[in-house]
């Protein structure tokens, strides 16, 4: 067999290589969820036991259920703040995050829009601990008051009823930047089956208050280079303190002046040729104040600036994808993003489905000219 006939064999094997890289040079691997980062730190709250420095910030980080049309429930974690200014009745608000009443496609993907029964079939529970389950004050939301923001994560809720004088609001942190190392705590109530309590001695079974103490510490904010990856980062705060399910919308604390860091709507988990990183994170507090105060929309437009430049344009319109991805989501994306469940690997199929066969195709000429 002549040699030119291998020609165009011996082309494409040594190019797919080459495309191989080139079409994937900057592949990122991005999961979210709320994670257990070294050993699991999360305790069962005990206020009269070993936590009873946290009993009065206990009564300002209430449960959040509502009940779906399916007779299940949707559990979350949530803070109390102060009433608006402007509000003549001084409704109690509870800060959480946008996806606790948020709907979902039949992929689980979660959309920006609320829930039918948000609000409308949404309990608040404050002080609610394994310890003493009846204690606990029920509340719910008064319809009509639900606000959320798709893109931060966030959501607020007014209460229907006054709340006693000794459930305090929490204030928020000043600063814009959080010192790295400073420790924070979280109460929330996260979906573990044995935390689950009956209350009032009824057939309902409620996940009670847990706290994260040990091993939890800001870390530091994402870099401007990973905000393209979830627009939600441009937002948020890195953070080492465990969470899973049903932590979403709790509060990340600082330990000393007991004031609100940030609201957790998960972790993230990003892997790449040259990186590995696994944190939890909490949107800050700045975009927190603007969401409430109704002045976030152009503090999004400037972050969208710096986080996608020129490509502004095209990003927003890839906003199913680019926005999307909240807590316990994997979109993928071939290449540029893509998610650790194997589906956007395609790229190394293809390649694989060329290199391969050429080989052989190469290796069965060579022997027959040998002969």
């Amino acid at each position: 067999m002549n040699l030119d006939r291998l020609r165009p064999f011996l082309v494409i094997a040594a190019i797919s290589p080459l495309f191989l890289t080139i079409s994937c040079k900057n592949k990122v691997s991005l999961t979210k969820s709320g994670y257990i980062i070294n050993e699991n730190n999360i305790e069962l709250f005990k206020p009269e036991e070993n936590h009873k420095d946290y009993i009065k910030l206990a009564k300002s980080t209430p449960l959040i259920a509502t009940l779906l049309a399916n007779g299940n429930r949707k559990f979350c974690s949530g803070v109390l703040v102060k009433p608006e200014e402007n509000d003549p009745d001084k409704s109690p608000r509870v800060l959480s995050n946008f996806h606790c009443f948020a709907k979902t496609d039949k992929k689980k993907v979660i959309l920006d829009q609320f829930l039918n029964e948000a609000c409308i079939n949404t309990s608040v529970y404050f002080d609610f601990n394994a310890s003493d389950p009846d204690r606990a004050h029920k509340t719910s939301c008064l319809e009509g008051t639900l606000k959320g923001d798709f893109v931060s994560d966030l959501a607020v809720i007014k209460l229907s009823n006054p709340l006693p004088k000794d459930y305090p609001p929490l204030e928020f942190w000043d600063d814009d930047q959080i010192p790295e190392g400073k420790t924070a705590t979280i109460i929330h109530y996260p979906d573990i089956k044995e935390n689950f309590v009956k209350i009032n001695n009824s057939k309902l079974e409620l996940p009670a208050a847990a706290i994260t103490e040990t091993d939890c510490n800001i870390i530091g904010d994402f870099p401007k280079d990973e905000w393209s990856l979830d627009p939600v980062l441009a937002f948020s705060v890195k953070h080492n303190c465990d969470l899973i399910h049903g932590s979403s919308g709790s509060a990340l604390i600082d330990r000393e002046s007991k004031k609100i860091l940030g609201i957790n709507w998960g972790g993230i988990e990003i892997t790449s040729k040259n990186q590995y990183s696994k944190n939890n994170a909490a949107t800050k507090t700045t975009y927190i104040k603007a969401f409430l105060n109704g002045e976030l929309e152009s503090i999004k437009e400037q972050t969208r600036q710096e986080a996608y430049g020129a490509d502004l344009v095209v990003r927003k319109n890839a906003k199913s994808k680019k926005v999307q991805r909240l807590l316990g989501q994997e979109v993928p994306e071939s290449c540029g993003v893509i998610s650790t469940n194997g589906g956007s690997k395609v790229a190394y199929l293809l390649y694989l489905l060329i290199f391969i066969p050429t080989l052989a195709v190469i290796a069965r000429s060579a022997i027959l000219m040998r002969r």
